[in-house]
């Protein structure tokens, strides 16, 4: 038997949440597959979220497959400049893989020449599970963005260790003042001690150039006694 989804989604899928999945059973074979995915607005950010899993149990069947495929692209503008803490977890197991990453639209060195993205995680498993975290505090310029989000796996009942699989990440992005420079949601003295402390040149960019400008220098220090709270 066979059993299989294709949706096409558009925004409005995305910011309510995307749940669906397909179940197969013909004698003692099963094969499962399933997926959430969504990007929440948020007062100031976003939280991408993305869950697939599946099974296929075979029972003496070796033509047993299970699959989800996710891909979306999300573009929007951001009117002024901002900085952005971004808390992130991704996890995996079996042959699944995933991955998020955020990327200005426009050529920064002429044609041809993309804006590198601002992040971007990925996660991808042979069997044995894999977990990654981490935390990050950007700057984020004015323009337009697009947020992509990757997410697969596959399942199949011929041998031991491939007949589950599943993956799963969420990174929650939220904007903090533009001197805060390790993003904890307040701007003193630690933050100026890290702008002091790490002056001069910073190739290609470092936490506390805060206007990532290549050079840690008197606008950033400027820029923690304006926010300082």
């Amino acid at each position: 038997c066979r059993e299989s989804h294709s949706v096409d989604l558009e925004l409005y899928d995305l910011l309510a949440g995307v749940q669906d999945n397909a179940l197969c059973v013909e004698g003692g074979a099963t094969a499962l597959a399933g997926l959430e995915a969504g990007v929440m607005l948020t007062e100031c950010g976003f939280s991408v979220m993305i869950d697939g899993w599946g099974d296929a149990i075979g029972d003496g069947i070796e033509d047993v497959f299970s699959r989800h495929d996710v891909t979306s692209y999300v573009e929007f503008a951001i009117d002024v400049d901002h900085r952005f803490a971004v808390d992130w977890s991704m996890q995996s197991y079996g042959l699944a893989s995933a991955g998020v990453q955020l990327q200005r639209l426009g050529d920064i060195d002429g044609p041809l020449e993309p804006s590198p993205p601002a992040f971007e995680h990925s996660v991808s498993t042979y069997i044995e599970p894999l977990e990654l975290e981490g935390r990050e505090v950007l700057f984020i310029p004015s323009g337009r963005w697009n947020l992509r989000l990757l997410s697969t796996h596959q399942a199949m009942d011929e041998q031991e260790g491939f007949t589950q699989a599943s993956v799963s990440g969420m990174h929650a992005v939220t904007c903090v003042a533009l001197g805060d420079v390790d993003g904890d949601g307040h701007v003193g003295v630690t933050d100026l001690l890290t702008v002091i402390g790490t002056w001069g040149p910073c190739v290609p960019t470092c936490q506390a150039d805060l206007d990532a400008s290549g050079t840690i220098d008197v606008t950033d220090l400027l820029q923690v006694i304006s926010d300082w709270n």
